[in-house]
């Protein structure tokens, strides 16, 4: 009986060690894990203070466009994200400065084809004057530049 409750007892002993070793080995897994933990939570941590978090739609698209001519936009017919073509109309303009200008200009013209007129018809006079010996040909000469 001595041999069997020896035998027992190194059984139990044999168990009761196995037992440590195990649990040694989960407490030694547990605690690798919590370091490993840690770890990763400070490493978020400094990366999210250098990242910033925003929420929002990201476009690829930058489309850059232009009137011919400056000037105050009075009218926007079309939406941003619209899609547009090539020769689309997107905006009107004020066109009462533009309509001044025009009109300063067609009266500029005007007046320089009145000036024009007036003087291929003084070079006409001085060109017969010329024949009749009664004009210089300096003074024939200034007529014709200014009627060309």
């Amino acid at each position: 009986m001595q041999d069997a409750l020896l035998k027992r007892l190194k059984n139990i002993a044999a168990a009761a060690k196995a037992n440590r070793r195990r649990t040694a080995v989960i407490a030694l897994a547990a605690a690798a894990a919590v370091v490993c933990l840690l770890l990763f939570v400070r490493y978020e941590e400094r990366v999210r203070g250098r990242t910033l978090k925003v929420s929002g739609t990201i476009e690829g698209d930058n489309v850059r466009i232009s009137f011919r001519v400056g000037g105050k936009i009075t009218e926007l017919l079309t939406d941003e994200g619209k899609v547009i073509k090539a020769g689309d109309i997107v905006a009107r303009l004020d066109t009462d400065e533009l309509a001044k200008i025009r009109d300063e200009a067609a009266a500029s013209l005007k007046a320089e084809e009145y000036r024009r007129e007036l003087a291929v018809i003084d070079y006409a006079r001085i060109e017969n004057l010329f024949q009749a010996g009664a004009v210089s040909a300096q003074k024939r000469d200034e007529a014709r530049t200014k009627a060309d």
